[in-house]
């Protein structure tokens, strides 16, 4: 058996705060372990040859978070109509594992499958690693409709991220439409 633990969380609230106006937040967290553990047995058969036992064993637990926050706003007077967003969102991530292999164990019965009675370890190094990121954005958007024909919009995002160098971490995207 190879057990894993998955939990996903999820809570959000959206409030009117006035005619046109809402706004939303919405927080979810995902955590994951899992744990793996496998025997590869003698084959001496004619044709399958496989003279060597491995046991392998891993473990790893991730876990991420996302937050957003968005406030909206739409009006809408005779021919025109006026749409806008403000918004934050953040993620983070974090993640680790491990894994490990031994070979050529005297016997193969479930009791001795434990790196204890493994006779080789020196030809599969241990592994393991861990990675973490973090993402935030701030966001906005200006909409304008005439006469539902004529469209002009607005937009404009700054981007943080750790994913780079410290000197290249924000970026800034305006685009009008």
């Amino acid at each position: 058996t190879n057990p894993n633990i998955n939990a996903l969380m999820n809570a959000y609230v959206e409030v009117n705060i006035m005619d046109g106006l809402n706004f939303k937040s919405n927080i979810s967290y995902n955590y994951s372990q899992n744990y793996n553990k496998s025997f590869d047995y003698r084959i001496l058969e004619p044709g399958k040859v496989y003279d060597r036992n491995v046991l392998n064993m891993s473990a790893g637990v991730n876990k991420s978070l996302v937050a957003e926050q968005l406030l909206t706003y739409e009006k809408t007077f005779d021919k025109h109509k006026i749409s806008a967003l403000a918004g934050y969102t953040a993620e983070e991530y974090e993640g680790q594992s491990f894994g490990v292999a031994a070979r050529n164990f005297t016997s193969e019965e479930e009791w001795a499958q434990e790196f204890v009675n493994a006779a080789d370890f020196d030809t599969d190094k241990p592994g393991s690693g861990y990675g973490d990121n973090a993402l935030v954005s701030m966001l906005g958007r200006v909409a304008y409709t005439y006469n539902d024909r004529y469209y002009l919009t607005g937009v404009i995002r700054r981007d943080g991220t750790s994913k780079v160098t410290k000197d290249y971490r924000w970026g800034t995207f305006p685009s009008v439409s």
